[in-house]
């Protein structure tokens, strides 16, 4: 783990510009690196200025309205759409690997973002 969190880092102080993940940023590191600093400073302060309880709570807000949406349908169409038999609110069990995957998804979103 120590490893990882190592090359991560190396990457956040000196992005390699031949293998970008992002071709617009690499383009700008390799033009302006006084400009791309800035920019970096920038949406550092913008984004260390959110607390992770904050962003977490917009990711968990989203998840009960999706819990709610899927409640409410249920009580006006009682059965699966799938294979139309009965169904209860009951019957519904999360997805724990979806919802690591939306979650991750979301988080991605976030720093891509900010």
């Amino acid at each position: 783990m120590k490893e990882i969190l190592e090359a991560v880092f190396g990457l956040l102080i000196v992005p390699e510009a031949e293998d970008p993940l992002d071709s617009i940023l690499a383009e700008q590191f390799q033009s302006s690196r006084e400009q791309y600093e800035e920019e970096a400073q920038k949406s550092t302060k913008q984004t260390a200025a959110t607390p992770i309880e904050d962003m977490e709570k917009e990711l968990v807000a989203e998840d009960l309205s999706q819990a709610q949406a899927i409640e409410d349908t249920l009580t006006k169409q009682k059965t699966d759409p799938f294979n139309n038999k009965p169904l209860e609110v009951k019957d519904l069990k999360p997805n724990k690997d979806m919802r690591s995957m939306v979650r991750k998804y979301r988080e991605s979103q976030i720093q891509e973002s900010a």
